[in-house]
């Protein structure tokens, strides 16, 4: 027998899927040379079949001298020799070791490492064999990208294992499930409404700011951040602060958690009644405007009403007419309520009361100048002086028709002159009239006319029990 018979003898000892003991003989930057033990022959072993890391060093995996078990591919026959030699794989082999422990471990929670990102989810590896796992599955929240997950080594949960079709699924979120369940539920038991406690900042919102308390976040509430209002959750805390909150609330069914942060520091109200007192006047700045009145801040985080009646003697439609935010005022307290945590201001109280003596300045009868400053279905509002105004009734405005609209008689700011008809200083009223002080026609026709006397007219209007006419003088 040749030396060639010897050869193909030795070869046909060796078939594609056998696993051999094989020796390293030399190793260079990309394959190693083996001898198959038993046979004669030789394989070849590259990086390839060593490892998924294309930019690995071969010295880190195989030695020369070394003895591995490895899986036999394929025979290689030399195109210019009669050379045959084998592709083998210690990469494969471990692969298919791994896939025959994989079977029956569904539901089995394993450590496996981000190998690389590929459509819909993410490619990983588990002794040696190719996993899968779907974004959806990664996290209690759709992941996007997932290229943050490329290199690290987690836990995650088998879902699905066939190795004929090479399928090897894992989920990721279940284990994260589980575990925010299990810290949920340890969080929960050791916390109590009114704890105290310590957090990290997590995320911060438009609307607060989220505290991991250790597996469960619990929200501080914007209006929860500080005494101060309208502030911005940036500029109280920042992400990756640990800060001592107050537990306001606790759902776990719904794993909810209600924080305070304002409530571990001293509140602007704490002492204040040793700062503030009824009929105190005090400096304050203008903070808001509203329809009904202006929030004038008087101590830090403190502020107070001055309702729109209480700002000027003036009548005042909105207080915008009278004040600006921003602006320093000087302010009385009128009345302070620590239990609603309420103050009420006063602006006017400061200035001259127009009110003082009108009875003395302003007698009944007296004719005065006014401006007319409002109209009314009922009549007109008209100012006598600075701070004072009258109502002249629509009964009080025209001789010869009660009801006549006052739109007919004056117009806003017309000047006419007024009578003082009635003063009630304690309620602050005064009624005025204007046809007092302008000629009476019923006067003037009975001092024309005698009683027997013929007149002529224009009938105005007729009715069941008579007929109106206008009256214009003599026949």
């Amino acid at each position: 027998m040749n030396e060639f018979e010897d050869l193909l003898n030795s070869v046909s000892q060796v078939e594609t899927g056998d696993v051999v003991s094989a020796e390293v003989l030399t190793v260079d930057a990309t394959q190693a040379n083996v001898a198959i033990s038993g046979t004669g022959v030789e394989g070849v072993l590259t990086l390839r079949e060593l490892t998924n890391d294309r930019d690995a060093d071969i010295n880190d995996f195989v030695k020369v001298g070394e003895v591995l078990d490895v899986l036999v591919l394929r025979q290689v026959v030399g195109k210019d020799t009669d050379t045959v030699t084998y592709l083998v794989s210690k990469k494969r082999l471990e692969a298919r070791k791994a896939w025959d422990k994989l079977v029956g471990r569904e539901e089995e929670v394993v450590t496996v490492k981000g190998t690389r990102a590929v459509k819909g989810g993410l490619s990983v590896e588990f002794e040696g064999v190719r996993g899968f796992i779907p974004a959806s599955m990664l996290d209690t929240r759709f992941v996007r990208n997932t290229e943050r997950f490329v290199g690290q080594e987690f836990d995650a949960k088998i879902k699905e294992v066939d190795p004929k079709e090479n399928r090897f699924i894992l989920s990721r979120r279940e284990v994260v499930e589980a575990a925010t369940a299990a810290a949920r539920a340890e969080v929960f038991g050791k916390l109590a409404v009114g704890d105290v406690v310590t957090g990290k900042v997590a995320r911060i919102t438009s609307f607060g700011a989220f505290i991991d308390l250790g597996g469960v976040d619990g929200l501080v509430h914007l209006t929860e951040l500080s005494h101060e209002r309208n502030v911005s959750p940036k500029s109280v805390v920042t992400v990756g602060e640990e800060i001592e909150v107050k537990v306001l609330d606790l759902n776990e069914e719904e794993g909810r958690v209600s924080l305070s942060l304002k409530a571990t520091t001293p509140g602007p109200w704490d002492g204040v009644e040793q700062k503030l007192a009824a009929g105190d006047v005090i400096e304050g700045t203008v903070k808001r405007l509203t329809d009904f009145g202006a929030f004038v801040e008087v101590l830090p985080g403190i502020d107070g009403l001055v309702h729109v009646s209480q700002i000027s003697h003036k009548r005042i439609e909105n207080p915008k007419e009278a004040l600006t935010v921003g602006q320093e005022v000087t302010v009385k307290v009128l009345k302070f309520d620590r239990e609603r945590n309420r103050v009420s201001l006063g602006l006017k109280q400061l200035g001259e009361d127009p009110w003082l003596a009108i009875m003395s300045r302003y007698p009944k009868g007296s004719i005065v100048k006014a401006r007319v400053t409002n109209l009314t279905d009922y009549g007109c509002f008209a100012e006598i002086a600075e701070g004072v105004e009258g109502l002249v009734h629509v009964s009080e405005m025209d001789h010869t028709n009660k009801n006549i609209h006052p739109s007919k008689v004056v117009q806003i700011g017309d000047e006419v002159d007024v009578m003082v008809l009635e003063v009630d200083e304690e309620r602050r009223r005064i009624s005025l009239g204007i046809k007092q002080t302008r000629a009476n026609p019923w006067e003037e026709f009975a001092k024309a006319h005698e009683k027997g006397e013929k007149v002529s007219g224009t009938i105005k209007s007729i009715t069941d029990f008579g007929i109106f006419i206008g009256l214009n003088g003599r026949s």
